[in-house]
């Protein structure tokens, strides 16, 4: 019995690991870090109707806001912000329900000066992405 309860702590704790190397425990951070959903269906509803985009992001301390896709599930979203991340942009992903649908976007930024705006959409644009400038 000792062999299996063991073996067990041993194969969590090595998918444990994995998930967190492959994820880079980011992915998971950002998808908490910008969940704006209220914790009251009916006051969200409503917030939705007047809002587009949530006033959390638009007064973001981002210099530049981009969104780049969205998605219906959130493991797409993630996926997609890794391969974003492998061409050095800073993705994240905001999670927004529209009348009783969630949607994933997959969103850019940045808040370091060097990064130009421009080079971002050039980059984004070359690979095919429609894009939609947040904030500028």
């Amino acid at each position: 019995m000792k062999e299996r309860i063991i073996g067990f702590l041993v194969l969590t704790s090595s998918i444990t690991l994995f998930l967190v190397f492959t994820f880079n425990s980011e992915g998971v951070i950002l998808i908490d870090e910008y969940n704006y959903e209220l914790q009251n269906n009916k006051e969200s509803s409503i917030l939705e109707q007047k809002f587009f985009y949530d006033e959390t992001v638009l007064n973001s301390k981002a210099l530049w806001i981009i969104q780049v896709q969205s998605f219906q599930t959130i493991e797409e979203a993630m996926l997609f912000a890794e391969s974003l991340k492998r061409m050095r942009l800073n993705p994240y992903i905001v999670k927004k329900t529209i009348s009783d649908t969630k949607i994933y976007r997959v969103i850019v930024y940045s808040n370091d000066e060097s990064d130009n705006l421009e080079n971002a959409v050039n980059k984004l644009e070359k690979k095919g992405y429609k894009l939609s400038i947040i904030k500028e």
